[in-house]
């Protein structure tokens, strides 16, 4: 039973490695992904932001 739990275990890693598209493609550009990521957080959050301030005026 322990021998399927490991197997388990090692196939979720697998499943999160390749969702997150390392197994797909090993030569990353982890610098530009990153700049990415970042522009997306800050886009998201000035989106959070305006919306959280026409919620509190349309109270």
């Amino acid at each position: 039973m322990s021998k399927n739990i490991a197997y388990n275990n090692k196939r979720s890693e697998e499943v999160i490695v390749k969702y997150f598209g390392a197994l797909k493609n090993k030569n990353i550009d982890w610098k530009t992904k990153e700049e990415r990521m970042k522009a997306f957080r800050d886009s998201f959050n000035k989106k959070i932001e305006k919306t959280r301030e026409y919620m509190e005026n349309a109270k």
